[in-house]
C-alpha cells in the first residue's frame, strides 16, 4: 500500500517523474484457423427492385460452437450492450470491485482480429479516461484550453499492466448486402483488473496529461481530478439496450466521417488534424452537454474506428 501511496502522491502534486513498467498483455492463443474466408457472389439481386434493403449480419460461427457455447454469451452482451460488469464477475467468480474491461476487433483473417482486438483493448480504455478528464473540466475550461485539453487527451496512451486475462472469445460475422455476402472475424479481449491495478492505470493516464499541459490552473485542476475519474469509472451506469443504439448511432457516424475524409484523398495525418481542431464553440458545448452519446461520439478520434466498428457489427447480429 506505501507504494501506491507514493505513486498518487506524485500524480496529485505533480513533482518528480516515474516510470510505470509497460507490458503488453497477451491474448490467448488462437484455434486452429477455419476455411478461408472472404468476400462471395450470392444469389443475384431481383432485376425488379427498386431500393436497397439494409445490410443483414448472422453469425455463422463462433468460439466452441461444438461444445454447445453459445453464439453471444449472455455475459458479454450484457457487458457490451448494457455496461453489466457485474454478470462478468459472477461467470468467473470475481471479487466484488473487479475492473472489467474488454477490448474487440475486426478484421477477415481470425488471427488478426485477435492481434488488432489487444490494441484496441488499451485504446478503448484511455478513450474512456479522456471523456472523464474532458468533458468534467467542460464547464470550467475556455474554449481555447478546451482544444488544448482535447489534443492531449487524443495523443495519450495506455498501458495495463498486471491485468488477468479471461477466456477471449471470436465470432465469424456473414454479411449480406444486397446478394453480396462477406464474412469476417470480431475478436473480444476480456480483462479483470483489481481495483489497486486500475487505481494506477487512471493515475498515470492524469500525470501523463497534466505533464503535456503548460497553464498551470487546468494541469493543476486535471490532476486534482483523480479521486473523482477513479470513482466514476468504478460506478454501475447500465444503460437499456435503446439507450445503447442511440450512442452507438451517434458514434458510428463519428467514424464513418473519418473513413469519408481518408476515401476522398486525406492521409490518417490531415484526418487526425482535423479531428484535433474541431471547432472550438462546438466542442466545448457538445463535452459540457451531459449526453453520454454526444461525449462519446466527440471524443473518438480515427484510433477508435476499429473498436467502434467491431460494436457496431455485433449490434448488427443482436438487433
Amino acid at each position: 500500500m506505501k507504494k501506491y501511496f507514493v505513486y498518487f502522491v506524485l500524480i496529485l502534486a505533480l513533482a518528480a517523474a516515474f516510470t510505470l513498467t509497460a507490458a503488453g498483455c497477451a491474448g490467448a492463443p488462437a484455434e486452429k484457423p477455419l476455411p478461408p474466408v472472404g468476400s462471395y457472389a450470392g444469389p443475384a439481386p431481383s432485376a425488379n427492385k427498386t431500393k436497397a434493403s439494409p445490410a443483414r449480419s448472422t453469425i455463422v460461427d463462433w468460439n466452441n460452437r461444438n461444445l454447445g457455447q453459445a453464439d453471444t454469451p449472455p455475459w458479454l452482451r450484457a457487458y457490451l450492450i448494457n455496461n453489466r460488469e457485474d454478470l462478468v464477475r459472477q461467470e468467473f467468480n470475481l471479487p466484488d470491485g473487479t475492473v472489467i474491461r474488454v477490448g474487440q476487433a475486426e478484421r477477415p483473417d481470425r488471427e488478426e482480429a485477435r492481434v488488432l482486438a489487444g490494441l484496441m483493448f488499451s485504446q478503448k480504455i484511455a478513450n474512456e479516461l479522456k471523456q472523464y478528464v474532458v468533458s468534467g473540466q467542460a464547464a470550467s475550461l475556455s474554449q481555447g484550453q478546451m482544444q488544448i485539453v482535447e489534443q492531449v487527451t487524443n495523443a495519450a496512451k495506455v498501458t495495463v499492466t498486471g491485468a488477468r486475462a479471461l477466456p477471449d472469445f471470436w465470432q465469424c460475422i456473414e454479411k449480406d448486402d444486397n446478394g453480396v455476402k462477406t464474412r469476417s472475424y470480431i475478436w473480444y479481449t476480456v480483462y479483470a483488473i483489481d481495483a489497486n491495478t486500475w487505481n494506477q492505470v487512471v493515475a498515470k493516464y492524469l500525470y501523463d496529461v497534466a505533464a503535456q499541459i503548460t497553464d498551470p490552473a487546468v494541469k493543476q485542476q486535471i490532476a486534482n481530478s483523480f479521486n473523482d475519474i477513479d470513482l466514476e469509472t468504478k460506478q454501475v451506469n447500465i444503460i437499456s439496450d435503446e439507450e445503447f443504439r442511440q450512442k452507438l448511432d451517434l458514434m458510428n457516424k463519428q467514424v464513418d466521417n473519418f473513413q469519408k475524409q481518408t476515401t476522398i484523398g486525406s492521409n490518417q495525418q490531415t484526418v487526425q488534424a482535423a479531428a484535433n481542431t474541431t471547432d472550438a464553440n462546438a466542442l466545448k458545448a457538445a463535452y459540457a452537454s451531459g449526453n453520454p452519446g454526444v461525449v462519446a461520439a466527440t471524443s473518438l478520434t480515427p484510433n477508435d474506428t476499429d473498436w467502434v466498428k467491431a460494436l457496431g457489427t455485433m449490434a448488427a447480429t443482436v438487433f
